[in-house]
């Protein structure tokens, strides 16, 4: 927060925000007249609310926490004001710019709506800058304050995820800002390097926050990657010089210590999660048992049998307690041993030639031509038919 009072001095100090009353305004070196009423007002009304802002950020906070919530919400209730202010402006601009471009107006108002738009853009990013510092300020200031409470003291905090929101949204303005700030004299030089600090102190906060929401869930090995990554972040910022900042200095400092012994932590956590996972699967593996006997001695008193193996029992039991209705997992059991060889092989066994041995019977001997003569019948009928 207290970067932006430097922000704020620097900007007051080159004038860029005097004279909106007047009419006019200074942007990049050069006075910019502001001939539409309804941009000067908004001018007026946009530098109305940033003194209201600074006055704010100014005054000592409150030792009440009813009464820092309520100053917060008020700050934040002026930082969207101010949001609108410069979005009239804006819409004004391009209305007035439309129309000069079917009615062909002189170069010169067109360059004034230009520089205008400019200046409105511009000054929106930076006090969007301004408003997720803050916000990132009071977030982790109430996640400080409550690690500090007492466990019985329900109240809802900051979760790691919503400062990455905060600082993701904080460096996406700033990539905006940097787009637009192409000019390289004093006043702009003196602006990007507060706009590089922003950024540096953002990258190193945003990447101690994803680390911190991975240690949560359980993922040490990531999360002890990002912490030192945080460390190096913060280092980098501190060698940089481009933080004049004291009390932006020493929060990075401050950052780079606890990251590193944050990144202690998770690592003894990780031999201590992978310890008691390893445990308990020796544990596991020394409970299982196929003799029944045996299970029922080292049963526990009180330990009943699941219902699939009393069925012919009644037991109703305490109403608390719920009966397992199988073995999950289930008991080993013997089972005999089964031929797999012998029912794989059966298709391929070939079985030796015993034809030799087969005994063939003898064939009959053949009987006579006349033998082989059938018979034809004698008597009358035999005549008749071709009998003798």
């Amino acid at each position: 927060m207290e970067l932006f009072k430097q922000s704020s001095t620097v900007s007051s100090s080159s004038g860029q925000q005097k004279g909106t009353a007047e009419g006019s305004i200074k942007w990049r070196g050069q006075t910019v007249e502001v001939k539409n009423a309804a941009i000067r007002a908004a001018l007026k009304r946009a530098d109305d609310l940033i003194a209201q802002i600074q006055q704010h950020l100014r005054a000592p906070s409150s030792d009440s926490k009813s009464n820092e919530s309520t100053e917060s919400k008020s700050v934040m209730t002026l930082y969207n004001a101010l949001f609108s202010a410069y979005e009239e402006v804006l819409k004004n601009c391009r209305h007035l710019l439309r129309e000069m471009a079917s009615g062909g107006q002189s170069d010169a108002s067109k360059d004034a709506l230009v520089a205008l738009q400019a200046y409105a853009n511009y000054h929106k990013l930076r006090y969007a800058i301004e408003r997720c510092t803050v916000q990132a300020d009071n977030m982790r200031l109430k996640q400080q304050q409550s690690s500090q409470r007492q466990r019985g003291n329900k109240r809802k905090i900051s979760k790691p995820e919503d400062l990455v929101a905060v600082y993701d949204k904080l460096l996406q303005h700033v990539s905006d800002l940097r787009s637009l700030d192409a000019d390289n004299d004093d006043e702009s030089s003196q602006q990007a390097s507060l706009i590089a600090s922003h950024a540096a102190s953002a990258r190193a906060f945003r990447c101690y926050y994803i680390a911190e929401a991975h240690r949560r869930k359980g993922q040490f090995k990531e999360a002890a990657a990002l912490f030192d990554r945080a460390s190096q972040l913060a280092s980098e910022a501190l060698q940089s010089q481009t933080i004049q900042n004291v009390s932006t200095l020493e929060q990075l400092q401050t950052l780079a210590k606890e990251a590193q012994s944050q990144r202690a932590v998770v690592q003894a956590s990780a031999l201590m999660d992978q310890e008691e996972k390893s445990q308990a699967l020796n544990d596991s593996v020394a409970r299982l048992n196929i003799d029944d006997s045996k299970e029922q001695q080292q049963a526990p008193a009180g330990s009943s049998l699941p219902l699939l193996d009393r069925l012919d029992q009644f037991d109703a039991g305490l109403a608390s307690e719920h009966h397992s209705l199988v073995n999950f997992p289930p008991k080993l059991e013997t089972v005999p041993c089964k031929p797999v060889l012998f029912d794989l092989a059966f298709n391929s066994l070939q079985y030796p030639d015993l034809s030799k041995r087969v005994q063939v019977p003898k064939a009959a001997p053949a009987p006579d031509a006349a033998a082989s003569e059938p018979v034809k019948p004698a008597g009358f009928f035999g005549r008749i038919f071709g009998g003798r």
